[in-house]
């Protein structure tokens, strides 16, 4: 049975992305990789797993986020921890993002998964990627929030909607296409 998961995340820019990519590969990793195309930064997750596609969250995450100011943030990683980066100390503008959009979900009455999850962009869900170690920072501006259907098991994301950031949160047409 397909399974399904919906989130919002921030879209690496190119650059990002590229050197992301770069970091996975100096370390060997070949199995079960995250591709460039899918690499996130997860902001909320609204169905951790359901057993059929909604496409009403498209219209209803929309409806919550209209109006609403979304800033830019700056994102910085500077470890990694197994197959992940993770962060030291600069995410409070993501923090900032992460409340004023869950808070919004919440009015509009859209639940919100609130597992705590430490900030993370994951690289690979190879079990054998192990250790812990500082990297060269991997710094960029988010200036884009997309909301995702992820096919679970198939590393296969269908971007439903997408908000740019620094402004009103005001949803850009998504041509409707699988990353």
């Amino acid at each position: 049975m397909a399974r399904y998961r919906y989130f919002l995340g921030l879209a690496l820019p190119d650059g990002a992305g590229r050197r992301v990519e770069g970091l996975r590969q100096s370390f060997g990793w070949d199995r079960r990789i995250v591709d460039r195309d899918r690499l996130h930064m997860t902001v909320a997750v609204i169905d951790l797993s359901c057993d059929r596609r909604r496409p009403e969250y498209g219209q209803g995450v929309e409806q919550a986020l209209a109006g609403v100011e979304l800033p830019a943030v700056s994102v910085r990683f500077d470890r990694r921890d197994r197959g992940m980066l993770v962060y030291s100390d600069r995410l409070a503008g993501f923090h900032g993002l992460q409340q004023t959009v869950i808070a919004a979900l919440l009015r509009h009455r859209i639940a919100v998964d609130h597992a705590p999850r430490r900030p993370h962009v994951s690289l690979c869900y190879d079990p054998s990627a192990s250790g812990r170690d500082r990297i060269e920072p991997i710094e960029w501006r988010a200036g884009e929030m997309r909301l995702i259907e992820s096919h679970l098991g198939q590393s296969l994301h269908h971007a439903l909607s997408r908000w740019r950031l620094g402004g009103d949160a005001e949803p850009v047409p998504v041509q409707l296409s699988l990353l």
